[in-house]
């Protein structure tokens, strides 16, 4: 009989422990950017895109949300908590919607997904009217109204709503040899400089010297869709402080742990560090 009981129970905690760990939704981590879609819509020389950037950071019951409205600079804080396997609760300042929650959606790239009236809680994001959606996974975020959101297989930065992508990061460095660009500045040491940090979705720093000196010349980094052909690539170029076109520029795959460019007077490393 004890056997029985020790058993029995046993059964029912490992039957509750499967329960909650089937409530508990996953939540992305990081930050999250459209970038690709306003360079997108500058290259199709259409409607512009608002760029926005989302930040999240894990809780116990769920997860924080920082939106930042790059066009507009604005910031909008956000606590997503999950009811149980099917309701959350989106909080902020102004009150809280209560969204429907679908896991593994028929959308296999998405693994969480949550479909609310934004009115109450002051979610920003509505281009069109009605519910809206907000689907998540690991490398991409969707969000916008039910009725009109897609993801564009080919060309993400077409993609209908907001859609952004998980940033990488990386670190390097930069090389300045005065000497290889002016015949007159023979005899300069080339400054080696540590501490480049960049990521992946547009992320533009300007190169300064241990001097506090800019060398005038600013850095990108970028995942984008080659035109052409509709490959995905990772761009990494070197703009003239003020320009908006880049004066050169290389790129790989979007996997690569590393990338860098030399022009002799001046070189730029990056490898990936996280």
């Amino acid at each position: 009989m004890t056997d029985f009981l020790t058993l029995a129970l046993c059964f029912l905690i490992t039957l509750s422990t499967h329960s909650a760990l089937a409530e508990a939704p996953s939540w992305p981590t990081g930050l999250y950017s459209n970038n690709e879609q306003v360079w997108q819509a500058a290259e199709d020389k259409g409607e512009s895109k608002p760029h926005w950037e989302f930040v999240f950071e894990p809780l116990s019951d769920g997860v924080s949300l920082r939106m930042i409205n790059q066009t507009k600079s604005a910031t909008h804080d956000f606590l997503i908590r999950h009811q149980d396997a099917s309701h959350a609760i989106i909080e902020s300042n102004q009150g809280e919607c209560y969204a429907d929650l679908t896991q593994n959606p028929e959308l296999p790239s998405f693994f969480t997904r949550l479909d609310f009236d934004p009115t109450a809680c002051g979610w920003p994001i509505t281009d069109a009217p009605g519910r809206q959606t907000v689907q998540l996974s690991e490398t991409s975020l969707l969000t916008g109204a039910v009725s009109d959101t897609t993801l564009d297989p080919t060309f993400f930065g077409r993609s209908k709503g907001i859609a952004a992508r998980r940033a990488r990061h990386f670190g390097g460095w930069f090389v300045l040899d005065e000497s290889e660009r002016d015949g007159n500045a023979v005899g300069r040491d080339a400054v080696f400089v540590r501490g480049l940090s960049l990521h992946t979705e547009g992320d533009r720093n300007e190169l300064i010297l241990p001097s506090g000196e800019s060398i005038g010349i600013e850095v990108e980094l970028a995942q984008l869709t080659y035109q052409n052909t509709g490959a995905a690539i990772l761009k990494l170029a070197l703009y003239r402080k003020g320009e908006s076109r880049a004066f050169t520029y290389v790129w790989t795959s979007t996997d690569a742990d590393r990338i860098g460019i030399n022009l002799r007077w001046l070189q730029v490393g990056l490898t990936v560090s996280d």
